[in-house]
C-alpha cells in the first residue's frame, strides 16, 4: 500500500478539480456565512489601527476566503501587510486578479508560491504576525505537531491564530483511513479539529482558545456508483487519495466504502449525506 497509494497533493491540478466537485455537490454552503464570520474575527484584534498590521495566510487558494478578511481589515487597519503562502500557481494568479479588482489599496501584498513547510524551513519561524490563520489547510502540514506550536510562536502578544479545520463525518473518514495506512507500514496523518485542539491544549499553557462547529452538509451517493467521474472525484478528495479507486488495494476498498456509508454518513430519503463539517479554533496569544 505504500508504494502504491498516492497523495493527491502530489497533483494539484487534479486536487484543484477535485476540489470543485466537492463544492459542486454542497461543499460550497459552507462560504454561506463566512463574511460575517471574517468581520466578527476581526473585531477582536486589539492592536493599534493606525500601525502596519501583518497577516500572514496559509494555503489561500484563489483568495476567495482571504478576500472576507481583507475587507473586515481594511475597515479598520489603515495599513496591513499580507503575506500568502499557496504552493499552486493557477490559484496564485486568480488570487492576484481578485486583487487588482478590488480597492485594497492600503494592502501590500507578499505573494509566496510555496507550501507551508519549505516557508518555514527557509527562516519564516523568525517572522513576527499580528493575525496568522491557516483555512482547510492544515493537512498540509508536514507535522502539526510540530508546526502549530511554531506558527503559535509566530504570533505577537495580542494576536489571533485562526485554524479552520475538517470536523464531523469527515474527519471520522480520515482517521479511519489512516489506521488503514498504518496497517501497511506508512504513516500518514489527515488531521483534524480534535487533533488541532489537542495539539494546542498540550503545548500552549492554559490556551485562550475558542472553538466553533459549523456543520455543512454534501451529498455523496456519486461515490459508490463506480463509473460516476464526479463519485470518483469526491472520493479522491474525501480521502485525499489520488485515483482513489485504483489506488488503494481492491481489498481495501470495500471497507472504507462501508465504513464512509455506514460510520460517516447518514441516508436521507435515496442520498447518502456527509457532513463535512468544520470547526473554526481561535487561539488569542497572551
Amino acid at each position: 500500500m505504500a508504494k502504491s497509494i498516492t497523495s493527491l497533493k502530489v497533483d494539484m491540478d487534479k486536487y484543484h478539480e477535485s476540489f470543485q466537485v466537492m463544492m459542486k455537490y454542497g461543499l460550497q454552503s459552507r462560504e454561506n456565512g463566512y463574511a460575517d464570520d471574517a468581520r466578527d474575527l476581526v473585531t477582536k484584534l486589539h492592536f493599534d489601527s493606525s500601525r502596519e498590521l501583518r497577516v500572514l495566510s496559509i494555503g489561500s487558494g484563489n483568495g476567495n476566503v482571504d478576500q472576507h478578511f481583507i475587507n473586515a481589515l481594511v475597515g479598520k487597519y489603515s495599513k496591513i501587510y499580507y503575506c500568502v503562502i499557496e504552493p499552486v500557481e493557477k490559484p496564485v494568479q486568480e488570487f492576484k486578479t481578485l486583487v487588482k479588482s478590488n480597492r485594497w489599496d492600503n494592502v501590500t501584498f507578499d505573494f509566496r508560491l510555496q507550501g507551508i513547510n519549505p516557508y518555514l524551513d527557509k527562516g519564516g519561524k523568525t517572522d513576527k504576525y499580528d493575525f496568522i490563520h491557516a483555512c482547510n489547510s492544515v493537512y498540509e502540514f508536514r507535522d502539526p505537531g510540530q508546526d502549530v506550536p511554531d506558527l503559535y510562536n509566530m504570533v505577537n502578544t495580542g494576536g489571533l491564530l485562526f485554524l479552520r479545520t475538517s470536523s464531523g463525518g469527515w474527519e471520522q473518514c480520515r482517521a479511519n483511513l489512516s489506521k488503514c495506512y498504518t496497517k501497511y507500514g506508512e504513516s500518514t496523518v489527515f488531521p483534524g479539529a480534535g487533533m488541532v485542539k489537542d495539539i494546542l491544549t498540550k503545548v500552549v499553557p492554559n490556551p485562550s482558545m475558542e472553538s466553533l462547529h459549523r456543520s455543512v452538509l454534501m451529498t455523496i451517493t456519486e461515490c459508490f456508483n463506480e463509473k460516476s467521474e464526479d463519485g470518483n472525484k469526491l472520493l479522491d478528495f474525501i480521502h485525499q487519495v489520488l485515483n482513489f479507486r485504483s489506488s488503494v488495494p481492491v481489498d481495501d476498498i470495500p471497507n472504507l466504502l462501508k465504513y464512509l456509508r455506514d460510520e460517516c454518513c447518514e441516508i436521507v430519503g435515496e442520498d447518502i449525506m456527509l457532513d463535512a463539517g468544520e470547526d473554526d479554533i481561535l487561539v488569542r496569544k497572551e
